[in-house]
């Protein structure tokens, strides 16, 4: 089963920033998720394991949402 995720270039760059401001050149899996919203729209988040200080976490963003339907 596959689920496709169609994302805009204003998306796109900003995955990428965030990505690049957080993670620099570090060699890291991210998770986007798209979840429907009462049939109106749809919220995208990036979501990837980060280390703080030593201690491990889940990072999670919105990309678009509410302001993109």
């Amino acid at each position: 089963m596959s689920n496709k995720i169609t994302l805009s270039r204003e998306e796109l760059d900003s995955i990428q920033t965030i990505l690049q401001k957080i993670l620099g050149d570090k060699d890291k899996n991210f998770t986007l998720t798209q979840n429907r919203v009462a049939g109106l729209g749809s919220v995208l988040t990036l979501s990837f394991d980060y280390v703080v200080d030593g201690i491990q976490g889940k990072y999670e963003t919105e990309i678009s949402g509410v302001e993109t339907w």
